[in-house]
């Protein structure tokens, strides 16, 4: 399978819900994810434990043969710089890095 990771950047306040749609396609072509997974983890860096992670089907949600990904989330405790990576997981259990990047998240004023 080609290469489907991507860079994306999320700058999220706390206690916000975030929302993101994704629509994953191959050469222009919806990629059927039918009996996929997936996973989003945040790091500070690679080599630290995981601060955060959203799976499938509460916090991300696989659209099916139309390629769709929806990510909806609340962040509560937590505050900084971070990175994340989310993967598509295969029926045969195979991780598919789908995105990346910075996962910066700052507290309210209020």
């Amino acid at each position: 399978m080609a290469d489907m990771t991507s860079n994306y950047d999320f700058r999220v306040r706390t206690g916000e819900t975030t929302a993101v749609s994704l629509a994953i396609d191959i050469e222009g072509v919806p990629m059927n994810l039918s009996g996929y997974d997936a996973v989003l983890v945040v790091k500070k860096d690679p080599s630290t434990p995981v601060l955060l992670k959203l799976e499938a089907p509460a916090e991300i949600t696989l659209g099916g043969a139309d390629g769709s990904v929806e990510l909806k989330f609340v962040v509560e405790d937590l505050s900084g710089e971070f990175r994340y990576q989310l993967d598509l997981i295969s029926p045969s259990g195979d991780h598919l890095p789908l995105l990346f990047g910075a996962f910066n998240v700052w507290k309210g004023l209020i």
